[in-house]
């Protein structure tokens, strides 16, 4: 698995675990979005992926409790 998808792993089980209170990364998991697409660039994420992924970290602070929960347990 790429280290890039390792660490949005990471950051998703640490999110659960914290409450899914967008606390896993300062700032709200939108601030994670710049380091996340330069890696995933680096190692080729298909753009498909990369492009999921970078939706819903933009858009994690407008969701639900519930629907951040259903989500990252999607996602994991």
């Amino acid at each position: 698995m790429p280290e890039a998808l390792v660490i949005v792993k990471n950051v998703l089980d640490l999110e659960a675990r914290k409450g899914y209170q967008n606390t896993a990364v300062a700032g709200g998991m939108e601030n994670f979005i710049s380091f996340f697409n330069q890696k995933s660039s680096i190692e080729q994420i298909s753009s498909e992926d990369r492009e999921i992924l970078i939706f819903f970290f933009k858009s994690y602070s407008s969701y639900s409790h519930n629907k951040r929960k259903e989500i990252i347990d999607e996602l994991l």
